[in-house]
């Protein structure tokens, strides 16, 4: 950004944070770029807690008898822009079908799936979810739901201090998720 002072003619050029993109109706209020109309891609699935902390998405159901996907405490409140050492259980893949405007959200070689209340599953191809994918109340978050046979159901991470898993909650327990892509490690780079 120039700045110009208005007293005198000094001028001055200073660095602005990015905003990152805030969708509306398909468009970024900040820079006019459409949004992309599919995010495939292997991403990780993150989300802060009242830690202050950013939490990773696995693909580890736990142990309870009402499965939900377990978290890794990234140690970070600034996420990176990527992940180059992708741990294979953190590694989630949207397939997007554009036929149906929805992905199905791949682990290893198993889908994400619903059982009931909020509750999850590792399925096949064939019984996955079929999710939608929406920007999220924050700049450059999201929101992954689907239309449950009860409601509408949204991934979200339980951020309460003796709760610590993500989840399938009903519109009202939303939180917003960040998705950091995963890409291949170029020579002579490391991850910051």
């Amino acid at each position: 950004m120039t700045l110009t002072c208005k007293n005198c003619t000094y001028i001055t050029t200073v660095d602005v944070p990015a905003l990152g993109h805030n969708y509306v109706d398909g468009v970024c209020s900040v820079c006019s770029v459409a949004m992309p109309t599919s995010l495939d891609g292997k991403y990780y699935i993150a989300a802060i807690r009242s830690s202050g902390n950013y939490w990773y998405m696995t693909n580890d159901l736990g142990t309870a008898s009402t499965k939900r996907y377990q978290i890794v405490d990234s140690g970070l409140t600034v996420l990176p822009e990527s992940i180059t050492a992708a741990v294979d259980a953190q590694v989630f893949e949207l397939i997007f079908d554009a036929a149906t405007a929805t992905y199905k959200i791949k682990t290893g070689d198993q889908y994400l799936g619903w059982t009931s209340g909020n509750s999850g599953a590792l399925v096949d191809e064939a019984t996955a979810i079929a999710a939608t994918i929406e920007n999220g109340t924050a700049a450059g978050s999201y929101q992954i739901h689907f239309a449950a046979s009860d409601a509408e159901r949204y991934l979200s991470l339980n951020s309460n201090a003796s709760n610590a898993y993500y989840a399938w909650y009903k519109p009202g327990q939303v939180q917003d998720l960040y998705l950091i892509p995963v890409v291949e490690e170029q020579p002579g780079t490391t991850e910051p």
